[in-house]
C-alpha cells in the first residue's frame, strides 16, 4: 500500500458507482502524529472523556465494534449516543486549533485551508480520520496505559 491511502466511506464502499473523489487524501499516521493526537486529547480533556460511559461505549462502537462497522444507534441506545455526543461537542471546541493542525499535517494542507473549506467537508474529514485503522490501533495502545 502506498504512503497515502484513498478514503471512502461505507455507502462508497457498497455502490462502486456512487463513488465520489474525496478533496483530500490521508497518509498512514507516524509517531509524529501520535505527539499532536495526545496533545488534541490533552486540550480536549481525556479523563473526563475516559470517564463518560456513553462515550466509551460509542467509541467502542465507532472503532469497529460490530460485525459491518457502522454504529447502530438503536442498539447503542439513543440516550447514551446522545450523551456522548453532548461531552464530545462541548469538548471539541476547546481543540480547535489542534484540530485544524493535525488534520492538515495527516492530510497534507495548512490548516488555513481546513478553517476555510465548508463545514461538512471538514466533519467528514474529522470522521475518515476516526476510521482509520491507525487511530483505532493508537487507541487500543493508550488504553493498555491505563489498565
Amino acid at each position: 500500500m502506498k504512503d497515502t491511502e484513498k478514503n471512502t466511506n461505507i455507502a462508497e464502499q457498497e455502490s462502486p458507482e456512487a463513488v465520489e473523489e474525496k478533496a483530500y487524501t490521508f497518509r498512514k499516521l507516524e509517531t509524529t502524529d501520535m505527539f499532536l493526537m495526545f496533545k488534541l486529547l490533552n486540550k480536549i480533556g481525556f479523563k473526563e472523556l475516559k470517564d463518560n460511559e456513553g462515550l466509551k461505549q460509542t467509541l467502542f462502537l465507532f472503532m469497529g465494534g460490530t460485525a459491518n462497522g457502522k454504529i447502530d444507534v438503536e442498539k447503542l441506545g439513543i440516550d447514551i449516543f446522545f450523551e456522548a455526543a453532548s461531552v464530545l461537542f462541548e469538548a471539541i471546541p476547546k481543540a480547535e486549533t489542534e484540530i485544524y493542525g493535525l488534520l492538515a499535517n495527516v492530510a497534507g494542507l495548512k490548516p488555513e485551508d481546513i478553517k476555510k473549506q465548508p463545514p461538512a467537508t471538514t466533519l467528514e474529514m474529522i470522521v475518515d480520520f476516526c476510521k482509520k485503522e491507525e487511530f483505532a490501533d493508537f487507541f487500543r495502545a493508550v488504553s493498555k496505559l491505563f489498565k
